[in-house]
């Protein structure tokens, strides 16, 4: 199952924040790769949520009953991807691989994080609709099974709800698959759509629809385009907002390589493990300044990119792949397979996760990829153990550093790591530090790497915050 292996991603958190003469946290730092700060956000030994006394611990296995909420199990609620709405809110999904999965999406207000860096108690989203699966297993409002979304330019969190579970080598498949669009400025689910047939596979291709990232205008928030990563078949299905209209392009440069799918890590208790992925194109990144999508599969070493043009032209897709064009930008290091990108379209510097490394590693879209251009920036197994997420933000983070930043803060990258691969290996632990959101200063570490700067850059020194408060870069 995809899901289950999807928990075995990397996840850290890292963000880029603003200095502030107040500091009313005394957040723990560490200097980690190079010299860079990795400041501590906060963490969930367990996560838990608000008001939720009157749920029941209950393993019991009945296919109607699998994930309701009073079924919940404390210790299978993993988060796995995370976003940041323009109010200061954090949100984070925990894909339903295992029972007793409490609420599919939640989210905690960084307002609400005290001095014991403890991540506040999940708020389960949406909020008017039931957030748990009913008793029989298709609440008509529920949120079944979204794995990674995105929180766009004009504030709305984009997911593809599966509608499937696959537990335990079992599938079920609810209904058809939609993608769910909601105003978070309101809460308000504003469009759900059903995904075609034709555009994925039945069976147990439902659930590798694994990632929704979205090209939207702020000025015309109708004008957006939405990429649905389809693993299992190699796929980018495309959503037309304007139109409310699917086609999809698929294309062998999608494809994985199995001389890179062996990763190797070691567990909180040193002990070293092996794991293979078999995964397609798992992730996608908008590249404004180039008009492309760029992409690539975590078990391979080699990143694309196409043309919006091409992919927002539904009679290039229908002819696709032979009229699809993909560029081949080039091949990252070793043991450099990454399951989330992040790019700054200021600078052109692409942060990128480093699961058998335990960090983030940064490139330059506008340099030769190659082996050698990529540089590790933070690395910290402490800290660090299994990096699943990332995201690159502008919103203040300045209260949670220990001392005033010496940089320009005027972004921030967030990792969010988990502690799932010692969890498989060794149990879980109800003392261990087992997810938890880390960040550093974006100026900082391209300080210390300033390899990962092109050539003829020219830092824009601006304070002027285009979002006051807190908001996600688009």
């Amino acid at each position: 199952m995809f899901l289950f292996k999807a928990l075995l991603a990397t996840l850290a958190v890292v963000a880029v924040a603003s200095a502030s003469k107040d500091h009313h946290h005394h957040h723990h730092s560490r200097k980690s790769h190079k010299g860079v700060t990795l400041h501590k956000l906060c963490s969930w030994n367990v996560v838990d949520y608000e008001k939720c006394s009157d749920l029941h611990r209950s393993d019991r296995w009945e296919s109607c009953q699998l994930d309701a909420g009073r079924a919940y199990i404390p210790e299978n609620n993993i988060p796995f991807s995370f976003g940041f709405s323009e109010c200061g809110r954090v949100f984070v999904s925990q894909p339903r691989s295992r029972t007793g999965v409490y609420s599919n999406l939640g989210y905690f207000r960084l307002s609400d994080i005290g001095k014991d860096e403890c991540c506040p108690p999940l708020t389960p989203f949406p909020p008017k609709y039931n957030a748990t699966l009913g008793t029989d297993c298709c609440t008509e409002f529920g949120v079944v099974n979204v794995d990674r979304f995105t929180i766009d330019n004009c504030n709305r969190l984009w997911g593809l709800d599966r509608q499937a579970l696959g537990l335990n080598d079992k599938h079920w498949n609810l209904r058809s698959p939609r993608l769910l669009v909601f105003d978070l400025n309101k809460d308000v689910l504003v469009r759900e759509v059903v995904v075609p047939a034709d555009m994925y596979a039945d069976g147990e291709y439902q659930l590798g629809l694994v990632q929704v990232v979205v090209n939207a205008d702020r000025k015309n928030p109708h004008n957006a385009h939405a990429y649905i990563v389809d693993t299992y078949n190699g796929c980018i299905v495309v959503y037309s907002y304007a139109q409310d209209k699917f086609w999809k392009v698929c294309s062998p440069q999608f494809y994985n390589d199995a001389k890179y799918s062996r990763f190797t890590l070691k567990t909180c208790k040193n002990k070293e493990i092996t794991y293979y992925k078999d995964n397609f194109i798992v992730d996608c990144t908008p590249d404004h300044k180039n008009k492309q999508l760029l992409c690539h599969s975590d078990a391979s070493l080699d990143e694309f990119a196409v043309d919006f043009d091409e992919l927002n032209h539904e009679g290039v897709a229908r002819c696709s792949p032979d009229s699809l064009s993909v560029q081949f930008l080039g091949q990252k290091c070793l043991y450099g397979q990454s399951s989330v990108h992040a790019l700054n379209n200021d600078n052109q510097v692409v942060w990128t996760l480093q699961e058998q490394q335990y960090g983030v590693a940064c490139w330059n879209r506008e340099n030769r990829l190659h082996p050698g251009a990529v540089e590790l920036v933070v690395s910290d197994h402490h800290a660090l153990p299994y990096v699943t997420d990332l995201k690159l933000t502008d919103l203040d983070l300045s209260r949670f550093l220990d001392e005033p930043c010496k940089h320009d803060a005027d972004k921030y990258v967030v990792v969010l790591s988990n502690n799932y691969r010692s969890i498989v290996e060794h149990g879980f632990d109800h003392k261990d530090e087992n997810f938890g959101f880390y960040f550093f200063v974006e100026e900082e570490a391209l300080d210390c790497n300033p390899e990962c700067l092109c050539k003829d850059y020219k830092p824009h020194k601006s304070h002027d915050r285009k979002h006051k408060g807190y908001g996600a870069l688009a």
